[in-house]
């Protein structure tokens, strides 16, 4: 009788919990990963990264970005040089502005 109690126990539990178990995150941070061609080389990719993270500074709602090509000194990352990693921070969805009233960013 216990197992079939804990069954019933389970398939109340699966039918009240809905269909998304994880709430949406709002962590603050996007890692973009885009690459290039194979055959290029290490000074094009780096003038390549540093070109992309500029690009990505300059919109407004960025705070930070942080680019890296290539791999670690690891066998558990496997990424080839032509694979960039930039881990962009963006800024709080809602800044005080001299009165202590929240202001948030437009949007079109």
């Amino acid at each position: 009788s216990i197992p079939t109690l804990i069954v019933i126990a389970g398939f109340s539990i699966m039918k009240n919990t809905g269909k998304e178990f994880m709430p949406s995150l709002n962590e603050g941070s996007f890692l973009l990963m885009p690459t290039s061609m194979p055959h290029s080389g290490v000074e094009e990719n780096k003038r390549i990264l540093q070109q992309l993270d500029m690009a990505v500074a300059s919109i407004p709602e960025i705070k930070t970005v942080v680019g890296k090509s290539g791999r670690t000194e690891s066998a558990l990352d496997p990424a080839p040089l032509s694979m960039y990693e930039n881990v962009i921070q963006y800024k709080p969805e809602y800044a005080l502005n001299e009165k202590g009233n929240r202001q948030r960013y437009k949007v079109n």
